[in-house]
């Protein structure tokens, strides 16, 4: 079985190889190349564990090659792509613009409001990952404080964390090991700064504003890297900490394992795929003994 990375210089080599011939034979004079990923270099586990890693996940490559024609013909949509290389950008926008290849719409600002903006278009400095259509567990431009472990807050949301894990492979506990918190490696939190909640209204003749509102905070998510036992699993989980009902929950859409987990979910395979992050198989446990 060859390493990751010599995998990927096997993959690098065939690249290159794809990349040759199509300018050998002028293909790309008349085609747009895309090339993309659908995440960085999250591996081996302890990248993936780090900010970097945790970035690689959420920033995959994505690059245009365009004939020299293009740039010529239409200069400001390619002027908008470049400075669209600093902005939010998600999938959503690559569909919009595979329709401005179809029909080009211009290449004007872009509406914030709409889930996908073309990148023909110039994308607002001032979009959020919630107008992208973003969920905040995969948003790379959000500000998450650090906190202890022993936090009680932190502390619940672990509690939640784990549950949810092991709810998953409830239907399968025969099979699936009951898991428990090993250790804390990482918890941070997310809440509204004070001045957004204080904001009231801002005069538009002199931009004067008024920081006189008390809007309340009505929930806090809270972002923690933990490991379980037994197994060793390692998991991204981001918890929402609703307020006015004091409830903790999760997400299945917001759980990453972050580690390997190879043959730990063997016995599991045949009945649900999709569990196999979440599931030690017990048979691994008696085989230890």
């Amino acid at each position: 079985m060859c390493s990751v990375k010599a995998s990927l210089l096997q993959v690098d080599d065939d690249l290159v190889d794809v990349l040759r011939t199509l300018h050998h034979h002028r293909y790309l004079n008349h085609t747009v190349l895309i090339l993309m990923g659908d995440h960085g270099a999250r591996y081996p586990s302890f990248i993936r564990a780090s900010l970097q890693g945790k970035m690689e996940e959420r920033l995959p490559y994505f690059g245009f090659a365009f004939p020299p024609w293009f740039e010529k013909k239409y200069p400001q949509a390619i002027a908008n792509l470049r400075t669209n290389t600093d902005r939010l950008s998600t999938p959503f926008d690559l569909y919009e613009t595979f329709k401005d290849f179809i029909h080009f719409q211009g290449a004007g600002p872009g509406d914030v409001y709409k889930r996908g903006i073309s990148l023909f278009k110039e994308i607002p400095t001032e979009r959020s990952c919630q107008q992208a259509g973003v969920a905040v567990h995969w948003c790379a431009c959000l500000d998450w404080r650090n906190i202890s472990a022993d936090d009680s807050g932190v502390q619940r949301a672990v509690r939640a964390a784990v549950d949810t894990l092991n709810n998953l492979t409830a239907p399968y506990r025969q099979d699936c090991a009951l898991l428990a918190l090993q250790v804390v490696g990482s918890a941070s939190k997310l809440q509204p700064r004070r001045e957004l909640l204080s904001f009231k209204s801002e005069r538009l003749e002199d931009r004067q504003v008024d920081l006189s509102g008390n809007t309340k905070n009505t929930m806090t998510l809270y972002q923690l890297t933990v490991t379980t036992t037994p197994g060793g699993g390692q998991f991204e989980v981001t918890v929402t900490h609703h307020h006015e009902k004091d409830a903790f929950t999760v997400s299945e859409k917001e759980i990453s394992r972050i580690n390997r987990y190879n043959n730990d979910p063997a016995c599991i395979l045949k009945k649900n795929t999709q569990i196999r992050a979440y599931c030690y198989c017990n048979n691994n446990i008696k085989s230890k003994y």
